[in-house]
């Protein structure tokens, strides 16, 4: 899952995987970054991959990790 995250391009995954539930929550979680260095962008700030995902897991991930915790337990 890991290497999902390594990279804003695409990374191929067997089909089987799409329906792991952590393969879901990486590709949510990438979707989110890719949204956090869109929205940098725009503010005029050139973020790499890297740094857009260094700085949204600082910022952003325990209050992500929270509301899924708790859309979970609905």
């Amino acid at each position: 899952m890991r290497r999902i995250l390594e990279t804003e391009d695409y990374v191929p995954v067997p089909p089987m995987m799409t329906e792991d539930p952590f393969y879901r929550m990486t590709y949510i979680m990438k979707q989110e970054i890719r949204k956090h260095k869109w929205i940098e962008g725009e503010k005029g700030r050139s973020l790499t991959w890297e740094a857009a995902c260094k700085e949204w897991i600082e910022k952003h991930q325990p209050a992500f990790e929270k509301f899924i915790n708790d859309t979970l337990k609905t």
